[in-house]
């Protein structure tokens, strides 16, 4: 399948993690403001890598050439973000469900921030799947040295 040039999966890339990290942070905010924690370590650990240092490092990977390796992080953390807060949000009854958020202006943006986040998993996915889709011949990041073939 033709794909996308590199300099378009940069930028599709960089645009899928600022999209999805702009209502993760907020929504990082209302759970503060709400006090709503996990107790787990392990979770809390999972939320930082897997949610937010993964897809920082999936648009670093990106912008260094890394196209392939930047793509599957990208769908890695997307849908390792997708299960965990669709478990955590939508399936599993716990203060972190969005039924029992209490009413307010910060329970109303803990539970808009928990759909658009949802949302833009799913578009982030598919911005990876668009990348990794790419014919691996445009990959290749030309360097000043090379010679172009056509």
């Amino acid at each position: 399948m033709k794909g996308t040039s590199p300099r378009f999966a940069v930028w599709l890339g960089t645009a899928a993690v600022l999209v999805h990290g702009a209502p993760l942070v907020l929504h990082g905010v209302a759970h503060a403001q709400l006090g709503i924690y996990l107790e787990s370590v392990l979770a809390n650990i999972y939320i930082g890598v897997v949610l937010y240092a993964a897809p920082v490092v999936a648009a670093w990977l990106l912008w260094t050439g890394r196209i392939r390796l930047g793509g599957w992080l990208l769908v890695g953390s997307m849908v390792g973000s997708l299960i965990f807060e669709g478990y955590h949000h939508f399936l599993a009854m716990s203060p972190d469900h969005v039924s029992q958020v209490p009413a307010g202006p910060w329970g109303d943006t803990f539970r808009v921030t928990a759909i658009v986040s949802v949302i833009t998993e799913v578009l982030a996915c598919a911005a990876g799947v668009v990348i990794l889709s790419t014919d691996r011949r445009e990959m290749r990041v030309q360097t000043t040295n090379e010679i172009p073939l056509e």
